[in-house]
């Protein structure tokens, strides 16, 4: 592991250690701050889906925003531990409008520079 990969793994350690926690359910995402609170978003709650890449140090990041009702918007990267279960269960749900693997290989086929893409809310 080179150098930039330490760095940016102790880099994210330190902002995850401070940021929410989720956890993947059947029917939505458990969000667990580091304060204590706790609560779910439902994904019958769903109002928006948005996939974009993120420049991260040395690679590019597949980022899933998912926005609720209650106005709360929360990201998952492609790389997190969470992200097979988020899209197995947003599959599930019948919410986003598209199966998973087909907006993960376009999104992974545009590469570097890629465009925001909305996928469609049901």
């Amino acid at each position: 592991m080179g150098f930039v990969d330490r760095v940016n793994r102790a880099f994210f350690r330190r902002l995850r250690a401070q940021s929410p926690r989720y956890a993947v359910e059947t029917d939505a995402v458990r969000v667990t701050h580091p304060d204590g609170r706790d609560y779910r978003l439902l994904f019958a709650d769903l109002t928006t889906a948005t996939l974009h890449h993120r420049d991260v140090y040395a690679y590019d990041a597949i980022i899933l925003a998912l926005g609720f009702t209650n106005g709360e918007t929360i990201e998952f990267a492609q790389d997190d531990p969470d992200w097979e279960p988020l899209v197995h269960a947003l599959d599930r749900s019948g919410r986003i409008g598209e199966p998973s693997n087909i907006w993960q290989l376009q999104a992974i086929g545009d590469g570097d520079g890629a465009p925001v893409r909305h996928l469609p809310i049901t």
